[in-house]
């Protein structure tokens, strides 16, 4: 085991320099959360090396939450690197909220849309509940603002669900020549044919529609595209971009859900972890996505190798992958940590 510690000690020093004790505690905390997929401290802590008791070992962990600042900007940009150098790239953003022991704790994330599973790219973290602050999410586009180099003719589109919309939004989303496609209220109203309606009267379809001509929403004038659904909502899109394909650029949205099940009851289980305190679980994230992007590797390895996903077949026929790429990856690291096998072919985070 001391083989993938040390070459994952190599990588993570290149890519997060910091002190030595440091770095190689996080290296056995990703050992021990691909051993164990629990991100809880106490049980976490039985997966570190060392001689000490398990009362020591957790202590540790605390320490760690609680002392521990990783540089946002350093992990941002390692990981636009690495996977946002496409022409079109598709940047997601929702919350994940929970309760432990009286406190609420939500994740306000940006991620990038990848093979079925969005990439953790920028989060913030704070106790609270309910629709995350306008502040919160201009925050992030600032500091992507800041921090990423975008390529010359490099399309970044924002998709978000719909509590991420308003006039102030979309402002600063195309202040910094972000492409955006969202989803909006069905009862928002607007100015049709010189009457005011609501939003929904323009899609009682069944079919997708998608109208030629731009309506002003929110201070923008949006592009939209929506139907009625067979449960009796309406899907309705919105971009300042003129496309035929804003439903399928929508699509790319649910990568994001994904990603949050891969932290929570589907990967790491990070709400069942007792630390209910913002800073902390920012600090924790940061572990869990080096953990969660290496999986993806491991993943896309394995199907260069020809180990392609296998499909099952649900009830409505159709044939679906039977697992995640991150899934199928993260399953083949617990193999290999589990049984200290070899590490060599998988064990390369990024390029360096």
């Amino acid at each position: 085991m001391k083989d993938i510690q040390g070459a994952l000690y190599a990588q993570i020093k290149s890519h997060f320099p910091c002190d030595k004790r440091r770095t190689e505690l996080i290296c056995n905390m990703i050992v021990g959360l691909l051993k164990l997929t629990q991100s809880g401290l106490s049980k976490w802590s039985k997966a570190l090396p060392g001689q000490q008791d398990l009362e020591a070992k957790y202590k540790q962990m605390q320490r760690f939450a609680r002392y521990f600042r990783f540089s946002p900007r350093l992990y941002c940009k390692v990981i636009w690197q690495l996977y946002g150098q496409g022409q079109q790239v598709y940047l997601t953003l929702d919350r994940s909220e929970w309760k432990m022991r009286g406190k609420w704790v939500q994740v306000t994330m940006i991620g990038m849309a990848h093979q079925g599973m969005s990439i953790p790219l920028l989060w913030q973290v704070y106790n609270g509940q309910g629709n995350s602050a306008y502040s919160t999410r201009k925050a992030l586009l600032e500091c992507f603002h800041q921090w990423i180099d975008r390529k010359d003719n490099q399309h970044i589109w924002w998709v978000a669900d719909r509590e991420y919309i308003g006039k102030d939004w979309f402002k600063e989303l195309l202040l910094r020549k972000m492409q955006f496609c969202i989803r909006l209220r069905k009862n928002v109203t607007l100015t049709h044919q010189n009457k005011k309606i609501k939003l929904h009267q323009l899609f009682e379809c069944a079919t997708l529609r998608t109208l030629s001509k731009p309506r002003k929403l929110y201070g923008t004038n949006l592009y939209l595209a929506g139907q009625k659904l067979e449960n009796g909502d309406y899907f309705i899109v919105g971009s300042a971009t003129k496309t035929k394909h804003l439903a399928r650029i929508y699509r790319q949205r649910w990568q994001i859900e994904t990603l949050f099940a891969a932290y929570k009851s589907r990967g790491f289980n990070l709400e069942s972890c007792r630390v209910n305190l913002a800073k902390r679980i920012k600090t924790l994230i940061f572990v869990l996505s080096i953990a969660a992007v290496w999986a993806v590797k491991t993943g896309e390895w394995l199907i260069k190798q020809g180990k392609d996903i296998p499909l099952k077949t649900f009830k409505d026929q159709s044939p679906q992958k039977w697992k995640s790429l991150f899934r199928w990856g993260l399953d083949h690291l617990q193999n290999i940590t589990l049984n200290n096998l070899d590490c060599k072919h998988v064990i390369n985070l990024c390029p360096v």
